[in-house]
């Protein structure tokens, strides 16, 4: 299947991608509701920015909130550190190919799927297949290509 603005929604993420921890439960509100907090407090954050950006492509294509079946392919591209380059600029021979530190992938595709539920998807129930990796970005700047695909 040739990629198509109709089964096919791809768009990209800047910044650092922040994984989705734990809960932690607080207590009750006044009115009795359970107050839960995500353990990282930058998580927050991340899922508003990758809400906006997947609502603005969405509203760029003219997609409505997926209701089927669907697969969700996230690339997450960390910035290398310094110490991965030589003096010449090169990545050194010793630099590892790939990026094996936190956060997890699991987590970080977590904090994207809840944030896309609601404005690509209406739940994220609906994701059946795809896949989550992460690299190492050439350009230096961390951020996160993330692509829907309907099945539908």
């Amino acid at each position: 299947m040739t990629p198509d603005n109709k089964h096919f929604l791809t768009f990209t993420v800047p910044g650092v991608a922040q994984p989705a921890g734990s809960k932690r439960y607080l207590g009750r509100s006044n009115a009795g509701k359970a107050i839960i907090a995500d353990a990282n407090p930058a998580a927050a954050g991340w899922k508003e920015r990758v809400a906006l950006v997947a609502a603005q492509a969405r509203d760029e294509v003219g997609w409505s909130i997926c209701t089927g079946p669907l697969d969700l392919n996230v690339t997450i591209y960390r910035a290398r550190p310094k110490s991965h380059y030589g003096k010449n600029g090169q990545v050194k021979a010793t630099a590892p190919p790939y990026p094996t530190t936190r956060p997890d992938r699991g987590k970080v595709l977590r904090a994207i799927e809840d944030a896309l539920a609601g404005i690509i998807y209406a739940d994220d129930a609906q994701i059946v297949g795809g896949f989550v990796r992460k690299r190492w970005d050439m350009g230096g700047a961390a951020l996160v290509v993330i692509c829907v695909e309907r099945l539908d």
